[in-house]
């Protein structure tokens, strides 16, 4: 998981326009020594190319007014936008390559950037969760291009109008020699083997790993529909919904129990983690928990209460492109400006306080407590208290038990 940053996403931008600045000023030199310069169309090509990325990024992650990166990087935009292809274009390039070196050092210590509001931290983790659902769920899409083209290709094969493609999918092109990558003449990669071997995968698992289902029509037969759900689709939303809850719950909500602490009165306790509870990612966990501890199967997401979904207890969890849509419309941007209330850090005897346990234990004695608890229909977490208790009251020593110090020498 990366963390999530603007200050590292301008890093990334900074560090590529410093080279770029860097070959501008190279080639200008090169040119300079054959008593020419770069002609016109192509100076103001580079300045294109040269602004571009800083713009879009000044557009994106605007500087937060106020804090220490804020002024370099107002001035590294200020420079990009004075870039000019006619006169002063060199002395424009250089301003530009200074303005970079000197944010470069402060991006590069910047873990997390200094938040002005808590707005900037929302719109953060609203950034975060919009790009990792959109990739989660185009991540298929190389999948289906290779069934496709393996498809296309084996239909000319049943026609009769050629050999048989391979049926496993390889990572790297069958006909090419990896000694020699670069030989004449020069091949189109092909990825497909007629051979089973290490790294590859049969076609058909490819087929049906994408397969939501078929209409089937013959002549004098009825119409006939056949639904599936899509083992890709598990796969890439049981990871989103892992991934997301990790962003939410280790990276966000203690920054956002940082910022509402600035606000009050001096003496009193900050915030903790737990104070920040939203039902949105409360949902976003229930479900992550079922693909992660209960095999896909639908146990603690039959209590969702935002997402207006109705998993059954019980049943594979079958979330639709639909229900990933949904998600970006419920994002509850304005939930997550209101500062939490201090009862959930005052008030502990209203509601308990739960946490994930650390650690891991042996697989066969999870999955032997998960079927208890499943086949006795008990509440997971009731149970989880119990063996805290049960450990806690064995190896906690009584009031009456003898110190354990070592008895101290005399003289």
């Amino acid at each position: 998981m990366n963390r999530q940053s603007r200050a590292a996403r301008w890093l990334r931008v900074l560090e590529t326009a410093e080279a770029f600045t860097e070959s501008v000023l190279q080639s200008l030199a090169a040119f300079r020594q054959h008593g020419a310069s770069i002609p016109p169309d192509g100076r103001a090509l580079l300045v294109q190319h040269g602004s571009d990325s800083i713009t879009l990024a000044a557009e994106a992650d605007p500087p937060i007014v106020g804090t220490p990166l804020a002024a370099q990087l107002d001035k590294v935009i200020n420079c990009a936008q004075r870039l000019n292809p006619e006169e002063g274009f060199e002395s424009s390039v250089e301003s530009l390559l200074v303005a970079i070196k000197e944010a470069l050092p402060a991006l590069r210590v910047t873990a997390v950037d200094d938040v002005e509001s808590a707005e900037d931290i929302v719109t953060e983790l609203e950034r975060s969760f919009m790009v990792s659902l959109t990739l989660s769920m185009t991540a298929h899409t190389t999948t289906l291009a290779w069934v496709s083209e393996w498809e296309a290709e084996h239909q000319k094969f049943l026609q009769g109008k050629r050999p048989d493609i391979g049926h496993y999918r390889t990572m790297r092109a069958t006909n090419i020699d990896p000694n020699n990558p670069y030989g004449w003449p020069p091949q189109r990669p092909h990825f497909w083997s007629a051979e089973p071997g290490s790294g590859r995968i049969h076609v058909q698992h490819l087929i049906a790993a994408i397969s939501s289902g078929t209409n089937m029509t013959i002549a004098g037969a009825p119409m006939r529909s056949l639904d599936h759900y899509p083992e890709v689709q598990t796969i890439q939303y049981g990871q989103w919904f892992a991934y997301m809850h990790s962003v939410w719950d280790e990276q966000f909500r203690e920054r956002l129990a940082e910022f509402w602490s600035r606000g009050l009165p001096e003496g009193e306790p900050g915030f903790k983690k737990n104070d920040i509870v939203s039902d949105f990612f409360g949902d976003i966990r229930l479900i992550r928990n079922d693909f992660v501890h209960n095999k896909g199967e639908v146990d603690e997401s039959a209590k969702l209460k935002t997402l207006g979904w109705e998993p059954k207890a019980g049943e594979p969890i079958t979330i639709q492109v639909e229900h990933m849509i949904e998600l970006m419309d419920r994002f509850p941007r304005e939930e997550l400006l209101v500062p939490p209330p201090r009862s959930r850090s005052t008030e502990t005897g209203k509601k308990q306080q739960r946490q994930n346990m650390p650690g891991s234990g042996k697989t066969e004695l999870v999955e032997q407590f998960l079927e208890i608890v499943s086949c006795r229909q008990l509440n997971r977490g009731r149970a989880i208290d119990e063996m805290l208790q049960a450990w806690i009251d064995k190896h906690q020593p009584s009031p009456d038990a003898p110190s354990r110090e070592a008895p101290s020498s005399t003289s």
